[in-house]
């Protein structure tokens, strides 16, 4: 990836608004954030559609009720919400809808917008993935009518600290105050991103059982944004795909998980991505490196049994098994059991035809008389 790109600001946010996850965009008012995705839509090539709730009913986001009545059976009557005519001028797609003042929602249209963010409907209508959505809003206290989001409206999006996109802004002004080409160099996803989505999934998965701390949020204060949860979890699995096809994670994981599950649980994320680069599981499993268990390197091995599981997942082969085995055992007897253990199960279990050498046999057994049993 071009260094020009990974370091333009705002970056985070335009990618995941093309990966479908619901972004919402917190800054200061004159900081250039509606024309900025105004300029974007066009480099994209794709209609630009605006909305301000504060100027909607809430009939008008979750759709008019109207009565469909049949005359011959009246059980087959039923009642339709029907949506306004552009958000059904939306379902032809190739469009960037931007919901702006977020804030100036009260607590009755936060849930009619937070199905649109979340699940991309309105009334009945699903609109396509070519369909992009991005929220903005100015803090709550500077925000005429502002309205403290709800935490399970926080909780299914992404929060987007933004930064003035100064450079964009001059190209604008220097063409005269005409910003629809200032931002047309950001990255597109390609079309095969979704296939990074599994195995972010299973590292998200396996840093979860790890830590069972970072599940959920237990308790919820008011100046909270991104917030631990099953769903952001999930969210931030999809989003660091998209990042992964870009050749960006290691540019924006630690953005996008502060954004989504909190600064705590980025912690222990980035640590996490930043321990497996200790070794390359890769390299360890063709036998090309040497793992070193010693005392001095427990922090940063802690993290290799997951990254030797996503490595199998990727590509298994019975050396490939036998050399994860030893070095798993290996961790086991060295004060790392509670991390070795729970991989080497999956590995049995995953592979039930794996044979593990004979010699590893009987070190096996005994750390399952450890823990009572590794099934």
């Amino acid at each position: 990836m071009d260094s020009k790109i990974m370091n333009k600001v705002n970056l985070t946010a335009i990618v995941l608004v093309q990966a479908g996850i619901a972004v919402l965009c917190w800054g200061g008012f004159g900081v250039a954030k509606t024309e900025f995705f105004r300029a974007l839509a066009k480099g994209l090539g794709l209609e630009y559609l605006a909305v301000i709730p504060s100027q909607m009913n809430e009939d008008d986001i979750a759709g008019i009720p109207h009565a469909v009545i049949d005359k011959t059976n009246l059980s087959n009557s039923e009642v339709r919400m029907v949506p306004l005519a552009m958000w059904k001028a939306m379902m032809k797609g190739n469009c960037l809808l931007c919901v702006d003042e977020f804030t100036t929602a009260d607590e009755r249209k936060q849930a009619p917008l937070m199905r649109l963010l979340q699940e991309r409907k309105i009334g009945d209508l699903q609109f396509p993935d070519s369909v992009l959505i991005v929220a903005l809003t100015n803090p709550v206290e500077i925000t005429a009518g502002g309205t403290e989001l709800a935490p399970p409206v926080k909780n299914r999006m992404y929060h987007h600290q933004w930064k003035l996109p100064f450079d964009d802004w001059c190209k604008g002004m220097m063409a005269g105050g005409d910003w629809s080409n200032a931002n047309t160099d950001y990255p597109v996803l390609p079309e095969n991103w979704k296939d990074y989505i599994p195995q972010w999934c299973a590292t998200i998965c396996r840093l979860c059982m790890k830590h069972p701390e970072i599940r959920e949020t237990v308790e919820v204060t008011g100046d909270e944004y991104g917030m631990p949860t099953l769903r952001t979890w999930h969210k931030t699995a999809v989003a660091l795909a998209a990042c992964d096809s870009l050749g960006l994670v290691d540019t924006l994981q630690h953005e996008v998980a502060t954004g989504l599950v909190g600064d705590n649980a980025a912690g222990i994320l980035t640590k996490y991505l930043a321990g497996r680069k200790l070794y390359d599981p890769a390299d360890v499993l063709d036998g090309k490196i040497n793992v070193e268990i010693s005392d001095d390197h427990i922090d940063q091995l802690i993290y290799l049994p997951m990254a030797l599981l996503e490595e199998l997942d990727r590509k298994a082969s019975n050396d490939r098994l036998t050399v994860a085995t030893e070095i798993l055992i290996d961790m086991a007897e060295n004060n790392l059991l509670d991390c070795a253990a729970p991989a080497l199960r999956e590995i049995k279990n995953k592979h039930p035809k794996f044979k593990m050498p004979a010699k590893a046999v009987s070190r096996y057994r005994e750390i399952a008389k450890m823990i009572g049993g590794v099934k």
